[in-house]
């Protein structure tokens, strides 16, 4: 609810140092909960991150990929400034959350993933 009350929510990380190289490969689970909001997200992290590269393949989020507040800020103001984007963010990221982060499609996948993993056949 708070959340919802937002103009803009922003996932941020790391571009160096230890911290950027544990995050790499990590995908926060407060990405599926900026989704459901109805609040347009932008992600500021690296672009080799799995939430940026997750993020620019589906189109949930405004990314900046770029360390330094210029990216940020020009982002920002391309948000405030272009209501259609703000639309189509708000509008994908909920179709994302709802396809790729139920939790019952998540069970699904992973339950399919360990059943390959051993040589079984998927029942469903």
């Amino acid at each position: 609810e708070i959340l919802a009350g937002a103009d803009l929510l922003v996932l941020p990380y790391d571009f160096a140092g230890k911290a950027a190289e544990f995050a790499c490969l990590s995908y926060p689970t407060k990405a599926p909960a900026y989704m459901a909001t109805g609040v347009p997200t932008l992600v500021y992290a690296p672009r080799e991150h799995a939430l940026t590269l997750d993020a620019c393949e589906k189109g949930w989020a405004y990314v900046v990929d770029e360390s330094g507040a210029g990216g940020v800020m020009e982002g920002i103001e391309r948000l405030m400034a272009d209501k259609a984007l703000r639309d189509r963010l708000v509008e994908t990221a909920i179709v994302t959350c709802e396809t790729q982060h139920d939790a019952r499609a998540v069970r699904e996948r992973f339950r399919a993933t360990l059943a390959r993993a051993a040589g079984r056949e998927v029942v469903t």
